[in-house]
């Protein structure tokens, strides 16, 4: 085999099927090559590719992933389809439903362990949107009575979820799958949708693979990461006539035969495993039920797939308790699903830089490297919650970091949190040349609970109904998500009926602050009373310390390096802070 040389349209170098199939092999091939996790399977990395694999027993056969993983050997079927809609018509979906039905009781693998894709060249709002949501919604519930209760929800499931999954419920059916909820659960959770973008006229996948392919070479031949991508194009598509199969060793070999020099191996596993795990836990610090209901808050979801289609930076923006942090974990759980991925939050994250937080994950290789292998499978959006609540200039600056790194990796977006009023007053403090090479930013807005989500709370959670009534006094302010978990705190939440009823139990609660704190915010609020109801000018003297008003972020006053205040009031109701 020779060094690719390019001329012509794919049609011309073959069916435009197979040229895709020899593409999708050739980046999982790349995948292997740099230890990368699998694309499609967390925490797996490829030992073995089969291609063409139904001689053995593989229906979805267009590639088989052999892989192991922390939790042992995982197999990931995929078949590719250049156009699929999984709409109740689309023949495409019902084949691939049948040849689900075929390979889903193979009794060598057990079904934990045995994943089942689609790999689609064309996406949409719909696949890239509720189609996965749905997917991640069916493993992470812990039964399918649970699943099908959300799914059937008002103002929970969106119809487009519903009408997904009583397609793929009647596809699998009517070639041989029970039909009863616990089945179809269990498929639904090994089923898995992958979007690439070969064809489109700048394919962001390949640019990718690119990526890759520069890294796994060394130095003296990174003027051949087209030609190697070439190359590896070829011996995908000659696997694939050949009902062929490839370890890495094999791979290795082939290649040194057409004369490359590859670089030594990296081993990013671990620091890939550490990066989930962090992110795994900064995402389940973020409350998002309430009452044991979980809103999605779909309309919002909407809005960011639609605004991922043509912008790099996606800022939520939204007034305290909405539940800006709860539509990010949606969001970021959809992305983790697929891949490790940054989930970055003002608590957690180390100061210093990127040194820092490339010492404490354990990642040998450079921001942009790390970012890049990251991206080749399906990391494409990286996570900064709260923007508002970093106050560390060292903690930013590990962001901005990162943030410069990721606007030069192409097809890599960013969404951010903060309260609706962040950067009004100059105080956004992300990198200004960071944010120019990512282009003009989308913010979406999110406001208090819908008439819809407000039902489905209603009707889901019957010890909030009073309160979430329309004529109820506090309703305005009921409708806030944070609010509401607070309310459910209270021994019984039918006693609060009055916004003054609200008001003592914040006086008495600080909404949630630690109890040592609680007396001294109720003392200068009481001081500050008296002093708005008396005559004259009168002038209270506050010092804080490590016993400080807690803004509940452990960053009370003294964190922002305020050791004392004066707090001056004249007669016309104006009060000066001095510090």
């Amino acid at each position: 085999m020779n060094e690719a040389r390019y001329s012509g349209a794919p049609a011309a170098r073959g069916g435009a099927g197979t040229y895709i199939e020899g593409e999708l092999g050739a980046y999982y091939m790349l995948a292997m090559l740099a230890g990368n996790e699998a694309r499609g399977a967390p925490g797996g990395t490829i030992n073995r590719i089969q291609f063409q694999a139904a001689d053995s027993g593989y229906a979805l056969d267009d590639l088989v992933l052999h892989c192991s993983s922390s939790d042992g050997p995982l197999v990931l079927e995929i078949q590719s389809k250049r156009t699929i809609t999984f709409s109740g018509k689309d023949p495409v979906f019902l084949a691939v439903c049948q040849q689900i039905a075929e390979t889903a009781g193979n009794p060598d693998i057990a079904e934990d362990r045995h994943l089942l894709a689609v790999a689609t060249q064309r996406t949409s709002a719909k696949i890239s949107g509720p189609y996965q949501d749905v997917l991640e919604w069916a493993r992470a519930v812990a039964n399918s009575a649970d699943f099908f209760a959300r799914l059937s929800a008002t103002g929970i499931a969106s119809e487009a979820m519903r009408d997904f999954v009583t397609t793929f419920r009647a596809n699998v059916v009517a070639n041989g799958i029970a039909d009863d909820d616990q089945t179809i659960w269990k498929l639904l959770r090994r089923f898995r949708i992958l979007e690439f973008d070969f064809e489109s006229g700048a394919p962001q996948a390949r640019d990718h693979a690119l990526l890759v392919a520069r890294h796994v070479l060394s130095a003296q031949d990174q003027h051949r990461t087209e030609a190697l991508w070439g190359n590896l194009i070829e011996i995908a598509i000659s696997q694939g006539k050949a009902g062929g199969s490839l370890d890495k060793a094999q791979l290795q070999a082939m290649l040194t035969r057409l004369h490359y020099s590859l670089s030594g191996d990296r081993n990013l596993a671990p620091a890939r495993a550490k990066l989930a795990e962090a992110s795994t836990h900064a995402l389940a610090d973020i409350g998002r039920d309430v009452g044991g209901v979980h809103l999605p808050r779909q309309v919002v979801v909407d809005a960011i797939d639609e605004a991922m289609d043509g912008h790099r930076l996606i800022h939520l923006r939204g007034n305290a308790g909405v539940g800006k942090s709860s539509v990010f974990r949606t969001i970021a759980e959809r992305v983790i699903s697929v891949s490790s991925a940054f989930v970055l939050d003002p608590v957690r994250i180390p100061a210093g830089g990127w040194s820092e937080l490339a010492l404490r994950l354990g990642i040998s290789v450079t921001a942009r490297e790390f970012l890049t292998d990251l991206a080749s499978f399906g990391a494409t959006v990286v996570f900064i919650d709260s923007l508002d609540m970093f106050d560390d200039p060292a903690r930013r600056s590990t962001v901005n970091d990162l943030l410069r790194e990721i606007a030069q990796i192409p097809g890599v977006a960013v969404l951010t949190t903060a309260r609706l009023d962040y950067g009004r007053d100059g105080d956004d403090w992300l990198a200004n040349d960071a944010l120019a090479s990512l282009g003009t930013p989308k913010i979406i807005e999110v406001g208090d609970l819908s008439d819809d989500e407000v039902q489905a709370l209603q009707e889901q959670a019957p010890q909030l109904k009073a309160l979430l009534k329309s004529h109820h006094p506090a309703a305005s302010i009921s409708r806030n998500l944070y609010r509401l978990s607070r309310l459910l705190k209270v021994g019984d939440p039918s006693s609060i009926r009055t916004e003054a009823d609200l008001a003592l139990d914040w006086w008495r609660t600080a909404d949630g602050a630690p109890r040592r704190e609680i007396s001294s915010a109720q003392r200068l609020l009481s001081d500050l009373v008296d002093v708005a109801l008396g005559a004259g000018r009168r002038r209270i003297r506050v010092k804080t310390g490590h016993t400080g008003i807690s803004n509940g972020r452990g960053t009370g006053a003294s964190g922002f390096g305020i050791s004392s205040m004066s707090m001056e009031y004249f007669p016309k109701r104006r009060i000066f802070a001095r510090t």
